[in-house]
């Protein structure tokens, strides 16, 4: 079945791509998935039929061909489209707050969710005071009931 749908995403691009070996193919196949269609924009390159994609699908292919690994081939596209072309954008000063703003968020939710239940605590239970008289029958009860 997946290789099927290997074939068929192959096939999509309107012209039948051709590789050395199934390793190279399987590599183009996993890189067109890391790629975001620029049309689609929810869509991977694999999965788009846009004529852009079937346009980069082939430019892909041809850096492939030309002995170009994964890493140059996306600074490639990179250089050219931005760092929107990727599904997943790389680490840097400039996705910062997209990689870190889910923890942040959760973090300052947690936060909030522990003062509300800490406050509601308090305030709901008022302050007992217990008399001097009081405390020493419960005592005298408490060392009663560990004699026996």
């Amino acid at each position: 079945m997946v290789l099927l749908g290997a074939t068929m995403n192959v096939q999509a691009a309107g012209v039948l791509l051709e590789f050395d070996d199934p390793r190279q193919e399987q590599r183009y196949e996993d890189l067109l998935e890391e790629i975001r269609c620029l049309v689609c924009q929810n869509q991977s390159l694999a999965d788009s039929n846009a004529s852009l994609a079937q346009d980069l699908r082939l430019e892909v292919h041809e850096q492939m061909v030309a002995g170009k690994s994964n890493e140059e081939i996306i600074d490639f596209l990179v250089s050219r489209y931005s760092e929107f072309v990727l599904y997943r954008p790389l680490f840097n000063y400039r996705t910062l707050l997209l990689w870190l703003g889910p923890l942040l968020l959760f973090i300052c939710a947690a936060m909030f969710v522990f003062r509300v239940v800490k406050s509601r605590k308090s305030s709901d239970l008022p302050e007992q005071v217990i008399n001097p008289s009081d405390r020493e029958r419960l005592d005298q009860l408490y060392r009663q009931a560990k004699e026996e």
